[in-house]
Parts: C-alpha cells; structure tokens; sequence
C-alpha cells in the first residue's frame, strides 16, 4: 500500500509500492451524441481535514466498522472499480506534526487490516494516500462571522476544494473518473454505503447522461420558515459532499473559474454555492448577490468593478445544461442535513445511506421530564380553541396552566376547565400585569413552557436534549447582534434588559423556545423583584424604562438566561444552539395574526380569525408603536440570516455564535429576453423541476411568459 504528500503542484513519494500511475486505466466509455465520456472505473474517496479536525478524523474511520462501506465478502473484482482513499489536509504535514501523528495511525490501520482475513472497512479500497493543499495558516480562514466583509472567510474550504481536485486530475496517481468529497462529518449510516453510491453513479450515467455533479441539495427544515426569500442559487445549490465527474468538461470550467476568482469578492461565496450562482447566471442571466461592503472595498483596493462573466456562463449552459442534458443530478444515497438539529423521529423514513451534517439530539422523555405549559390569554376564553386542539398534537405536556385577567367570569373559566382536553387545566386569575406571567404561574412540575392564546401547539412539538449524562435541553437562539437583532425594536429593548444580570451576554432566547427548569425560574424571579419591584415600578430608575407611565419589558426568557449566566450555570443546565446556523422549530403555531394581536392590544376584540385580517388593524405607523410596545413572541432574526455552511475541513476553524448571509438577490427589473421559456418551462431549476410553484413565475418579470406548467 502507499502513501504519498502532495503539494498543489508538487509530488513526492514518502513510501515506495506499485505506483499508481503504471496501473491500466480500464475506463468503458459512453457515447452522448458526438462525445464520449467514461463510467466510473477509478474512484477517489477525498476527506478533507483541517489542524483542529485532525485528532477525531480517525475515530470516523473505525466509525465505518457499524457501516462497512462494500460487501466485502461478496466483492467481486471483475467489475474492475478501483477506489482510492485520499486523505486531504489543508496545510501542510510537515509543519504539523500532530497533525501527520493522526494520519498515520489511520494508514498502519488501513496497511495493517488489509493484511489480515478479518472483515474490515479497508478491504474496500485499494490504496491510501495522504495529500496537502498547502494552504498558508494566515490564509487557510473559515470565519463565519466575518460573511459580510472579509473577502477571504471561507478562503479555505474554497482553497482546499481547488487543491484536492486538482492533486486527483493532475494525473500523478493515475486517471481517476470520478471524486467522492467526503468530510469529517458527513456519516454512513447503511452498510454498503459506497457500493450504492457507486452503483447510483452509475446508473445515473445510463439513465439520465453523464453528470457534473452528483450530490444533495439541502434536505432539513431549517429554512422551511423562509425558504422562499432565499435566492435560487441558494434553494437549489448541491451541496460540496457530492461527486464530482473529474472528466466532465462542465465541471472542469467550472473548477477553473473558482480558481480565477480567488482575487475577486466571488472568493467570499462558498465553493458549492458559488457553482450554483453560475449555473443559474447561465440559465437566468440574473446576476449573483455578493456582499456589498466586500465590494466596496474591492473596488476601492483594486480601482475595477466586480468581473460579469454572464456570457460565457450562459455559453456553458447552452453547451452542457440545454437539449434534456442533465449536468447536475440529485443523489438518493446522499442525504445533506448540514447544520440541522435532528432527533431520530426526523431520519426514521430516510432511504440515504449517508447523512452529512446532522447535528444528532435524543428526544424528550416523559418518564424524565414532566413539563407544564402556561398560556397566557388577554381576551376571555380565546384559549379555549388551543386547549381544544392540543390533544391533537404530539407533545409533552402533562398540565394546563392558563393566566387569564383577573376579570375573567366564572362561566368562562369553567368553559377553560371544562374543555375537551385529556390534560388537567388550571385556571390562574392575575394578580400583577401580564408581563410577569412569567414569574406568578404557579408550577409544581420540574419544567415548563409558555406560549399565548394567540397561538395553538403545533402538531409535533419538537424538544431536543443532548445525549449525554446531562440530557440538557437544547435552546435555539438568536445572536444578538446589528443583523439580527439591534434593527428590531424589540429584540433590541429585551436583550438591553438582559445585560443587568451578564452585561457579556450575546444571546436572545425566544420565550417561546424555552424550556424553564421551575428551580431556576423561582430563583430568577425573587432577583428581578428584588431589584425591580413586585410589577417592574422601579425599572424607570435603572433606565430600562423611559417613565413610570411606560410598559415595562418585564421578566423574559433572555433575562432569565442572562441570570444564569451571572450565576456560571448557565451551560449546566441548557445547551444553546444559534438559530441562525443550526435553525429553529415553531412549537408554537399563530393562529391569530399579528394584526389581530395587535388590535386586541388596542382593545378591539378577536371575534374570528377572519374578520379583522379583512378589516385590518389600522396605519403602518400605530402596527409598530403597538408592535414595539406590547409583548409580542415574534422577535426572531430577519429571515434572510442563515446560510448553509460550507463543506468545512480547514484548519483555522474558530467557535462563532453566528452566521451572515448575503441578502437574497432583488428580481430583475425589465425584461429577461430569452430567458421566459426557460424559467416557466424548466423552473426552477432544471435539475429539480418538482419544486416549481406558480408564485415563482411572478418573481422574474418576462414579457410574453406563459403561466408555469406545474
């Protein structure tokens, strides 16, 4: 077996064996019109590490033993595949010798078993070599939080993408036909797992043509609340642990036009997104979103616009995407969750045989975790309609407490207690204003949780714990920075609140979101009405409140947070998860809209949830003073905040709380000539035209376009 280090343009041999370049390449070929193209004969397995990865890469390896990637006992070797593990570092060995430590224990494994009779993950493969994109540390950069401006961010998965392929095609260790990237974090999950990739490669190749591209487009639910707002490139981008056709000349353009961009403000889109940009700059002729402040800057630096390639993009497209040609294929083996909170509910119907980038949770038990929920209602009886239909939801609730005002009659609050519900439900007349909900439902469970009246329990409430000794629950949040939350008022006025308690606290938690541990939630409670009153009447002193007159923010969520926090337990007790990367789940579902909300504030009853969507709530203007005064749950970040990440291996990785996006691409103004049959025939993508919907057809303004064929 060998194992040779490969610079990006270097090669040099560490362990003389039978050179890889003297082996026959045994390729069948297919014929496409006038163009032939190989099958898969030789496959590399690419897994690209950076210096902080490098010490868990080889426990992913004795992962495979769970999931062995080939039938080994069944292999047969006539089918003459050849596949090559290339284990490819962003920097260079040398200059880290831990680094070389972890790989080399991955090599004697692999020598070593290969050797044996045992069955083992290492019989699947002919040979192993170790790679380096040479990346300099200064330059080998993955910093999320630096989206907006700094050009070079994800510089180095885009570096190291550039220098695998290159070490695979450059012909060193023989013609390869094909590169399965595979990261540190995308996991088998059936046996046979690169048998059926294979075998999908192929098949796909004698279905559909030969691809580009064989991969996933993202498969979680993390965007279902804004999905629509994301530009296409973003909706439909295969996501980088794909495969790759190393000899598809579509692809072949396309790694050399990342690598002529590398200078330009196109370096700050990631690899696997930036392909997608060109593709449907090709299709649409519509031009990329890139951050205006790093072109701005580009300009300033450089004295030239940002390069409009539009021509030869659409050039491409014609050649290589046209005429039934399908480029670009969605794989089934291939399942991309990346940054995605699962619990196993969410993989119980997945067909894939490799999930990436799922971040794995247990489920909430309810032999360990008796949870009430408090609901808190401002108009008489209204939430009766959610304690109605809760039985109808998956939850986890074992009790009922709802606050009503104290002028409730006695009829409606036996209406409330009468409901048709299989939960106990307690009736709790206020005696402090209903922004201390919070703090005055009376709780005899361990946890609990709150929603409104203007809200109903969503079909399955999803609650996360991590899975370890602690089971803590797991928070989503909100990073309370200028994008996400500075420019709302209100999420703004709650995380000022929260920094009398831990003024280093960056988060803002949704009181939806949270699952209050009753212990703490008591503790909490006597500090903020030790410091601030019984109803809040001494926050005008400390400047959380402009006067007297003015409703209090009173004890949230973030406040609560904040506190534990101050006291260091914070992380004992919750794990916090950043919405923006990882997303979020409505356990909560608005039945009422916000107008209608807002009107109850004003005193006008909700009589349906039908009526005053009709009649509205009046100006603009009284919305958002009402909005900015009233508790409202719907404080969470601009829709347009999350972006997948990345297929991340570099070295210089760093803990970040969040991550930016460019905004989504504005519709085109005035006509697309040319560009209207394809949007309404291929839409909207030509490689997945199942996600058409006639509201896109609106999005773009062809002349002449005929209505969508969905």
């Amino acid at each position: 077996m060998e194992f040779f280090t490969v610079h990006a343009g270097t090669f040099q041999s560490n362990d003389i064996g039978t050179d890889a370049t003297e082996r026959s390449h045994r390729a069948t070929r297919i014929k496409m019109g006038e163009t032939f193209y190989p099958s898969i004969r030789r496959l590399a397995v690419v897994r690209p590490f950076g210096v902080s990865s490098a010490a868990s890469l080889p426990q992913t390896f004795s992962d495979w033993a769970d999931f062995l990637p080939c039938n080994v006992v069944d292999r047969i070797d006539e089918n003459n595949v050849e596949v090559d593990i290339f284990l490819s570092f962003s920097q260079t060995y040398e200059a880290s010798p831990n680094t070389l430590s972890s790989i080399n224990t991955i090599i004697d494994k692999f020598n070593a078993e290969s050797t044996e009779n045992e069955i083992s993950w290492s019989k699947c493969f002919r040979n192993i070599f170790a790679i380096e994109a040479n990346i300099l540390d200064d330059d080998d950069l993955y910093l999320p939080n630096q989206a907006r401006r700094n050009m070079m961010w994800v510089n180095g998965p885009n570096r190291q993408f550039s220098a695998a392929m290159r070490s695979i095609t450059g012909g060193d260790f023989g013609k390869y036909d094909a590169m399965f990237l595979m990261e540190g974090d995308c996991v088998p999950v059936k046996e046979y797992w690169m048998d059926s990739l294979r075998k999908e490669a192929e098949r796909s190749f004698l279905e559909h043509g030969p691809f580009a591209i064989l991969g996933s487009k993202y498969n979680g639910d993390s965007w279902d609340k804004f999905r629509d707002s994301l530009p296409l490139s973003l909706q439909h981008h295969i996501n980088g642990n794909a495969v790759y056709n190393v000899t598809h000349p579509l692809f072949l353009n396309l790694l050399d036009q990342l690598e002529s961009e590398s200078d330009t403000p196109y370096n700050a889109i990631p690899y696997d997104y930036r392909i997608s940009q060109i593709l449907v700059e090709g299709m649409l002729g519509v031009l990329p979103e890139v951050p205006p402040l790093i072109i701005k800057e580009y300009l300033a630096e450089n004295g030239k616009e940002l390069p409009i390639n539009t021509g030869k993009f659409r050039k491409w497209w014609d050649m290589y995407c046209e005429d039934e040609k399908s480029p670009i294929q969605e794989s089934h083996v291939i399942s991309n969750y990346a940054s995605t909170n699962l619990s196993p509910r969410h993989l119980a119907d997945e067909t894939a045989s490799i999930i990436h980038g799922a971040k794995h949770y247990l489920p909430w038990e309810q032999s360990r975790h008796a949870i009430t929920l408090v609901v808190s209602d401002w108009q008489e009886g209204l939430s009766g309609h959610l304690i109605s239909h809760i039985d109808s939801s998956k939850h986890p609730f074992s009790k009922l407490v709802v606050m009503v005002p104290e002028s409730t009659s006695s009829s409606d609050t036996d209406s409330l207690v009468h409901a048709n519900t299989s939960l106990h439900v307690s009736i709790e007349k206020r005696s402090r204003p209903d922004y201390m909900d919070l703090c005055t439902a009376p709780i005899d469970t361990e946890w609990f949780m709150m929603t409104n009246s203007y809200h109903v329990v969503a079909p399955h409430v999803e609650l996360l714990f991590t899975n370890d000794e602690q089971r803590r629950p797991v928070i989503p949040f909100v990073p309370a920075d200028e994008h996400n939350c500075d420019n709302v008022c209100r999420c703004h006025d709650i995380h000022e609140s929260s920094l009398r308690f831990a003024p280093d606290n960056d988060m803002v938690i949704q009181d939806f979101d949270m699952l209050f541990r009753t212990e703490e939630r008591n503790a909490f409670c006597s500090e903020w009405v030790r410091r601030y009153g019984e109803e809040g009447e001494r926050l005008h002193t400390t400047g959380m409140s402009s006067s007297p007159a003015e409703k209090p923010v009173g004890p949230t969520a973030t406040s609560f947070v904040s506190y534990l926090l101050m006291l260091g337990i914070a992380d004992n007790v919750y794990f916090f998860s950043d919405s923006t990367i990882f997303g979020g789940r409505d356990n909560f579902i608005r039945e009422y809209s916000e107008e209608e909300e807002m009107a109850a504030a004003s005193g006008i009853p909700v009589l349906s949830s039908h009526l005053l969507r009709n009649r509205g709530a009046g100006d603009a203007k009284s919305r958002q003073e009402v909005k900015c005064s009233r508790r409202i749950q719907d404080i969470q970040a601009p829709s347009t905040s999350f972006v997948p990440q990345p297929s991340i291996s570099t070295g210089t990785e760093t803990d970040t709380t969040t991550t930016l996006s460019p905004t989504p691409a504005p519709a085109p103004t005035g006509f697309l000539p040319g560009r209207c049959e394809s949007w309404c025939h291929i839409v909207p993508i030509s490689w997945h035209p199942g996600d058409a919907h006639p509201g896109m057809c609106s999005w773009w303004p062809c002349g002449n376009c005929l209505p969508c064929q969905v």
